[in-house]
């Protein structure tokens, strides 16, 4: 996790987590420095922002999913990538203005057989 120090032991992240759940891209955090390497204590400040994970398997191309990416880039979602052997993980970054058109895209994605989705953290939707 990339993160920007704002204070004593409080950081902002700066991604999107890729594997830890109920943490969001712009949450600041309590963290601590234990044997060189900053471990997370818990969240201060959550962001409102939401973190889904799209699992595609290696076997599916990935262009098949652009229209979808496209429609979420649009929204002003943005993603982070990682390949793994037998797939490709995308995670996420949905800010809580477009949380619900987000969730029927990803939602979409899963029902045509492009992707499965996971819910990593929910921000919340803005009223």
């Amino acid at each position: 996790m990339w993160v920007k120090k704002v204070d004593t032991d409080l950081y902002q992240l700066q991604n999107t987590p890729f594997f830890a759940k109920g943490l969001a891209y712009l949450d600041v955090v309590f963290g601590k420095l234990e044997n060189g390497r900053l471990m997370f204590e818990r969240v201060k400040a959550p962001s409102r922002h939401s973190t889904y994970r799209l699992y595609v398997e290696a076997a599916t191309d990935v262009s098949t999913a652009q229209a979808l990416f496209d429609e979420l880039n649009f929204l002003g979602c943005t993603y982070e990538s990682y390949t793994g052997k037998s797939w490709e993980l995308f995670a996420w970054d949905v800010s809580a203005s477009v949380v619900d058109s987000a969730y029927e895209i990803f939602n979409k994605g899963e029902q045509q057989g492009i992707w499965s989705f996971e819910e990593g953290h929910y921000g919340g939707r803005e009223h």
